[in-house]
């Protein structure tokens, strides 16, 4: 029994070296599907350069600082948008003498739905400060 494990061990690694050949043979035998090459475009307007690729990102703060300075009352002073996350917190400072409801006022200097502020923005935060002291924040989004 010995000597015919032997023996088949023996022919096994031509047998299977032959037959990988053989296969290799065939492969290289049958052509290659062609393959489509790429050739740019230089017709006008027909650009496969998506426009939105190396866009600046959306900066809203110039468009909340405009919108603060149209709805803000006299006296009361805004500090600059501090991006977040695509939130922006705005600290308003109130007058010492304002009295009021500080959350429900901040609520008034929301932009209006429309706005092209929305377009990146997810939410605002107004943080009101009166005579030194922050009240509950108020947040406009979506």
């Amino acid at each position: 029994m010995n000597h015919a494990v032997c023996r088949a061990a023996r022919a096994f690694p031509a047998a299977w070296l032959r037959w990988r050949l053989v296969l290799l043979a065939a492969s290289l035998a049958v052509p290659m599907p062609a393959t489509a090459q790429y050739e740019p475009s230089h017709v006008p307007g027909d650009d496969p350069v998506d426009e939105d690729v190396g866009r600046a990102p959306f900066d809203a703060r110039p468009m909340i600082r405009d919108h603060l300075r149209s709805v803000l009352p006299p006296r009361w002073r805004a500090s600059d948008p501090v991006p977040s996350f695509g939130a922006y917190t705005v600290t308003v400072y109130l007058p010492g003498e304002w009295q009021g409801n500080a959350t429900s006022a901040m609520m008034r200097l929301c932009p209006p739905s429309g706005s092209a502020i929305w377009r990146d923005v997810r939410r605002i935060e107004f943080v009101p400060v009166l005579a030194g002291t922050r009240r509950a924040i108020a947040v406009c989004g979506w």
